[in-house]
This record gives structure tokens, C-alpha cells and sequence, in this order.
């Protein structure tokens, strides 16, 4: 009922503030997360913490993706029935979509990682031209990332 008021903007902001609370949360929990946790039975916490922003954000997504069905219902042209909500519908799933594409496409630009082959002493080469299985030959397990794409340093 909520997201079908008189005004669809209002829950809608109110799911999207709360993603960005959850975004926030989430980065935080990434930071503080103990390094190596593997097991859920040692830091049962810590992956509850998890699941429950991971649930906080889903449900505000669909608050969100209501609301917004809501608004497309209320701006369309009743004659054209369903093709008008299917195409604005697109349009939106588009612009959630595409960004992402290019996001990605930064990250892994901007990422460079290198290896040395054969040791300290051997010749640094990239990444990319050292998979692990050559360095285990060579003798190297040395790599590093100069920078990583995502902008959070370890």
C-alpha cells in the first residue's frame, strides 16, 4: 500500500536512502571483516552481519523497484496498456545495467598486478603472463598488485 500512495517519490528515496546506509555498512564490514574467515562456525557473527544487510538491501530494492512500477503505472497512457510500462520498465533496467559494464571494465583497466619469475632476482613480468601454476615452476610466489581497481588497499 505504501509504495502505491499518492506519492511513489516518497518510497522510493526511502528505499534509496536506505541502500546508501546499507552501502555504507556494508564497506565498513568489508574493512573491519577478520582476514581469513572461512568458516562460518568460527565467526558466525560476522557472517550474520552479512546476511543481514544483504537482506536489508534486498528488500529495499524491492521497495524501490515497486515504487518506480508504481510511478510508470501512474504517468502511462492507458491506451497503449502494458508497451508503455514494459518499455519504460527496459529503459530503467537499462540504466541500473550499463554502468555497471563499465564500472568493471575500470576496475580490471585499472588494476596491474606483476609477478617475478624465477625468484627476488628474476625479472618482474605481468600478471597476466605469470598464472600461478608457472610461478609454482619457476619457484616465485611473488606478486604483487601495484593497483587495484577497486580503490581499497589491503
Amino acid at each position: 500500500r505504501w509504495a502505491s500512495s499518492h506519492s511513489p517519490y516518497q518510497p522510493f528515496m526511502a528505499g534509496y536512502f536506505v541502500r546508501l546506509l546499507m552501502a555504507v555498512l556494508l564497506t565498513a564490514l568489508a574493512k573491519a571483516f577478520p582476514p581469513g574467515a572461512s568458516s562460518f562456525m568460527e565467526h558466525s557473527s560476522w557472517f550474520g552481519a552479512l546476511s543481514a544487510i544483504g537482506l536489508v538491501t534486498s528488500f529495499s530494492s524491492t521497495l524501490m523497484f515497486t515504487a518506480l512500477g508504481s510511478f510508470f503505472n501512474r504517468i502511462s497512457d492507458p491506451v497503449m496498456g502494458g508497451a508503455y510500462l514494459t518499455l519504460l520498465n527496459t529503459i530503467a533496467n537499462m540504466g541500473i545495467i550499463l554502468p555497471k559494464i563499465g564500472l568493471y571494465a575500470a576496475m580490471d583497466w585499472l588494476t596491474v598486478s606483476s609477478c617475478r619469475a624465477g625468484g627476488a632476482g628474476g625479472a618482474v613480468v605481468a600478471g597476466l603472463a605469470c598464472p600461478k601454476k608457472i610461478r609454482e615452476l619457476a619457484g616465485s610466489n611473488e606478486c604483487t598488485n601495484a593497483g587495484k581497481g577497486s580503490g581499497v588497499d589491503e
